[in-house]
């Protein structure tokens, strides 16, 4: 009796460790049709209300960052907002003098690219068919 319950364990084992591990996204399709993408309103920053909070009191240091020495121009790109275009769980972004690249995990993962003014281009996603990516661990880009 002890030997056949070992037995089932072990085949029990075996059968979870075969389970597909493949993360799928957190949003069901009629959730993401539920956001009603296109009557999204685009928002602009107000920059005039900017709130400067001291962390000091908080670290029991002196803690000072001259961001003017090392950010010489800030941007905002709105990004446009389709089916397609939508991200989840951001891991990366590079931005190039043309693109912009989002490695993220939208239906278990893939790329995103958008060009320079925020228009989307294409979406590689994880997959087994063709122009799919088989498994996407890092990005990088080299300007050569």
């Amino acid at each position: 009796m002890k030997n056949s319950l070992l037995i089932l364990m072990i085949l029990c084992m075996f059968a979870a460790c075969n389970q597909s591990t493949t993360r799928t996204s957190r949003y069901t399709p009629e959730q993401i049709a539920a956001l009603q993408i296109d009557s999204t309103t685009i928002l602009s920053a107000e920059t005039d209300s900017i709130i400067t909070i001291d962390v000091n009191p908080f670290l029991k240091r002196q803690l000072f960052i001259d961001f003017d020495t090392l950010v010489n121009d800030i941007k905002l790109i709105p990004l446009e907002t389709t089916d397609e275009s939508l991200l989840d769980d951001i891991n990366k972004i590079i931005i190039t003098d043309s693109h912009i690249y989002i490695f993220d995990e939208l239906k278990g993962g893939g790329l995103a690219v958008f060009d320079r003014n925020g228009k989307f281009i294409k979406r590689m996603s994880y997959g087994q068919g063709p122009g799919d990516i088989a498994r996407l661990y890092d990005i990088s880009f080299d300007e050569e």
